[in-house]
This record gives C-alpha cells, structure tokens and sequence, in this order.
C-alpha cells in the first residue's frame, strides 16, 4: 500500500505535491488531452472534489504540474553548472550534458511531461526553461571569451548556447525514444559533439 492511500486511510489531507506526484505518470503517459481528473485521483487515493479545490480545474493541475517540473529540472541543472564552475570550459560542457542526461533519467515522467508534450502550454513552459538555460550558458561562456564578469552575451554567444542546449535535449529526446541505445554511449556522443562545437566559439 502507498504512503498516499495511508494518509488518506488515517484521515490525512493530501498535499499539492502528493496530489502532482499522483498526476505526472498520468499526464506523461497520457498527454492532457487524454488524461483525467478521476484517473488522477485514483492514482492519488483522493476524490475529483479534492483535486478541484486544489487546483481550480484540469488546466489549472497541469499548469502547476508543468511549473513544478521545470523548476525541478532548473534547479537540478543549474546546481550542476555551479558544481562544476571550477573546471575548463570543456568539462563544464561534458558535465552540463551529462546533467541534462541524468535529469532525463532520473525523472523519465517529468522529462517527458516537458520535452515530450506538443500542447501549447507544455511548449509555452518548455521554451521559458529552454530560454533560461541559454541564457546561463551564453554567460558562461562570456565571461570565458572576455574573461570579465560585467561583460553580456553578444547574439553570437547567444547563438552558441542555443545550439548547445538545443542539441542536448535533441540527444536525449532521440536516446529515450529509440530502441536498444546505450544511453551513456548517447550521453558521451552529445557531450563530444557540444565540446567541437565550442571551437565555433567567437573571439572578442
């Protein structure tokens, strides 16, 4: 029995976040339009009443699920940007994708939920997540060309770290959905290629 059906067997009150745990596997395995609000609270030992008065309604359980899990997923990657701020460019790199993968296997439901979906509220959260880790990375590698911390990213940094970060979650997506790969194999591939891409670095 769930720590969740335990709670409620003792009179306990469900939390946003158990509600959100309960509602993840459902609206990655189902997408939004196909999930439901009694599926998720079956899954949650909860009542559909509970979820409404959490959550306002379907799009609002969503909306919050998505925020939660891109937060989740900044929080997770910038601390590896910081863990790893010490070392040359090269393997912050390695060790930026290699976050990205850990994250997508970590959380399969939540990666999927965000860099799966193809409805307009999952693209809307994906992008701003997406725009913010750019921005981290054109930073970054700012301050590695002009070697000063006042210095801002031109469109040519800008361009880079898209490409960068684009092709990480390209990788990862393409390692999850295919058959049979080896996804550490995946990861050191994605990682040499963000490396050589880092020769394209422009020069101030």
């Amino acid at each position: 029995m769930s720590s969740t059906r335990t709670s409620r067997s003792t009179g306990a009150r469900p939390t946003d976040d158990q509600l959100l745990d309960a509602a993840l596997p459902v609206f990655s395995s189902h997408g939004f339009h196909n999930s439901t609000m009694s599926e998720v609270a079956g899954r949650a030992d909860s009542t559909k009443p509970t979820l409404y008065a959490h959550f306002g309604d379907k799009d609002g359980l969503y909306e919050r699920l998505l925020q939660r899990e891109a937060e989740l997923c900044r929080a997770h990657l910038f601390a590896a940007y910081a863990a790893a701020a010490g070392l040359p460019l090269s393997e912050q790199t390695r060790a930026d994708v290699e976050a990205f993968f850990d994250y997508a296997a970590a959380r399969s439901d939540g990666f999927e939920l965000l860099f799966g979906a193809r409805n307009g509220d999952a693209v809307a959260v994906r992008d701003e997540l997406v725009a913010t880790l750019v921005g981290q990375i054109a930073q970054r590698l700012t301050d590695f060309v002009t070697r000063r911390p006042d210095s801002r990213p031109t469109w040519r940094e800008h361009q880079l770290a898209a490409m960068l970060v684009g092709g990480t979650v390209t990788a990862a997506q393409h390692a999850r959905a295919e058959v049979g790969v080896d996804i550490d194999q995946a990861c050191r591939l994605a990682s040499d290629y963000a490396i050589a891409a880092l020769k394209n670095l422009p020069h101030r």
